[in-house]
């Protein structure tokens, strides 16, 4: 007993509640193959109660061996939902690692009659938020168990920088999954150590929770934090202009600054007519439309996004999304689901299970609806709070996509008409479109001229200037005879554009 009143002093001096003196049944949660808390301070005799929440089984079986040579203890394997007893209460004191049989990545330390870390519950100092960085190179510290700053805003391209300054080992996960510093990370490789740094780049804009695998969770608990990738707020402008009468011609020269490209919705369909709208509802498959677009000329992709009605924060990984078109003479698939848990569809391979981004996918050879071969792996995110799933598609990854290049709906075969949110089982609901047409943007800056006092929609722009890499443009256009002429300039990124005009005498 007196080891017992022991652990409660320490324990209350790190701030947590002290063991009773009777019997205590703790419980250790599974969420995101997380443990939760995934450190559990007990007493000699205490019990362990072990519930999961994920939809994958999931146990508790300790690292090392017994006098017996099995693990010292073992819990039952339980699928969703389900509850197991974990045999703690013989054992003798000390410090007890576990892992999960299925899931060997999934990790925890079990302490009988000790104290773990000291730093463990220590909250980190209060930390101010940044205001939105420049595009470039940012840094956020990861201590012991602390992300300073927690939340960092940023725009569209920046990349940011992690680095180690605490003592311990620590990773930096996307709680989507979508990247990690240490994918294998305790099972099979080093995790990110005290001095080291990882870097990731966030083209694409929403909130992107991470954690620490060894000491968060997903949710945001513990050792976590946030970046808010911000959308490009600048429009595309002429910010200088010069002209000059040459004979029979205008010189025109100048500077521009191509801002990106809104959203282009090409799709559309009625909210709440899914065919089973208490279903649709739940599982985010009601469907509102789709859009595309390219949003910064840094970036070299084209975002494809399906708009979704009351998109849950889980989505279940039953549901995908679909959406085709075609490039040339060759139709394509671009498909989104949150994981391929329960299966693989028409022709995913068979490492789709080690894909860190859970079937953000580009197909092609599509025959139908449901034959398509596997291309490429792509990125992309489940935005809930902006009921959007998004999709990155990098220039080059296929023939001809490039800056320029004309994307169109598909025709002439029903299954592959429309933008789709599907069960497995098959169809919820779609969007169709008219004859969609979208042309991937590019820096462009065309010239025109037009009697003084034209009005700009008026003017024809029908000479193409020359473009550097920072922006400035320079041409000619021929003077159709003398007076007073007004010299444009348009300078566009996708539908994002700014002109400027100047006044000759010929």
């Amino acid at each position: 007993m007196v080891g017992r009143a022991l652990l409660a002093v320490a324990l209350l001096a790190l701030g947590q509640p002290a063991l009773a003196t009777d019997r205590v049944e703790h419980q250790v949660q599974t969420a995101n193959f997380t443990y939760v808390p995934h450190e559990i301070a007990i007493a000699s005799g205490d019990s362990l109660l072990h519930r999961n929440f994920d939809l994958d089984p999931h146990d508790l079986v300790s690292d090392d061996l017994g006098p017996d040579g099995k693990p010292w203890f073992q819990s039952e394997l339980i699928g969703p939902n389900e509850t197991a007893d974990v045999p703690v209460e013989d054992l003798p004191s000390g410090k007890y690692p576990f892992y999960c049989s299925i899931h060997p990545f999934q990790r925890g330390t079990l302490y009988v009659d000790e104290v773990p870390d000291p730093d463990l519950g220590v909250e980190p100092p209060p930390v101010d938020v940044p205001e939105p960085a420049e595009p470039g190179d940012v840094t956020v510290q990861s201590g012991d168990d602390f992300f300073a700053p927690k939340t960092l805003a940023v725009p569209v391209g920046t990349t940011v920088s992690w680095t180690n300054t605490g003592n311990s080992d620590h990773t930096v996960t996307a709680s989507d999954g979508s990247w990690d510093s240490d994918p294998f990370c305790p099972t099979t490789s080093e995790c990110l150590e005290p001095g080291e740094t990882f870097r990731y780049t966030f083209d694409e804009p929403g909130t992107v929770p991470y954690y620490c695998k060894l000491h968060g969770i997903p949710s945001g608990f513990g050792h976590a934090g946030a970046i808010v990738v911000e959308e490009p707020g600048a429009p595309t402008t002429v910010d200088s202009m010069g002209v000059g009468v040459f004979g029979d011609g205008v010189t025109v020269g100048g500077g521009a600054n191509f801002g990106g490209e809104d959203p282009i919705p090409f799709a559309a369909d009625p909210t709440g007519d899914a065919p089973v709208p208490q279903i649709a509802g739940r599982t985010g498959t009601d469907l509102v439309g789709a859009a595309i677009y390219r949003p910064d000329p840094a970036i070299a992709s084209v975002f494809l996004e399906w708009r979704v009605a009351d998109l849950p924060d889980d989505v279940p990984i039953a549901v995908r999304y679909t959406l085709p078109f075609r490039l040339g003479d060759e139709t394509y698939q671009v498909v989104a689901r949150r994981s391929g848990a329960l299966g693989l569809a028409t022709g995913d391979p068979e490492s789709q299970g080690a894909h860190a981004a859970h079937g953000f996918q580009l197909r092609g050879d599509c025959i139908d609806g449901l034959r398509c071969t596997h291309l490429q792996w792509l990125t992309g995110s489940f935005v809930p709070e902006d009921d959007l799933v998004r999709v990155k598609l990098p220039l080059g990854a296929l023939p001809g996509l490039t800056g320029g290049a004309t994307l169109m709906g598909p025709t002439g075969d029903p299954g592959l008409s429309q933008v789709q949110a599907a069960l497995e089982s098959g169809q919820a609901d779609s969007a169709s479109w008219g004859a969609f047409t979208y042309r991937v943007a590019e820096r462009e800056v065309l010239l025109g001229i037009a009697p003084a006092g034209t009005p700009e929609g008026e003017v024809e722009f029908t000479t193409t200037a020359s473009i550097d890499p920072s922006g400035g443009f320079g041409g000619s256009v021929a003077l159709p005879g003398p007076g007073e002429w007004d010299v444009w300039a348009r300078a566009c990124f996708g539908t994002s554009c700014g002109t400027g005009v100047r006044r000759v005498t010929a």
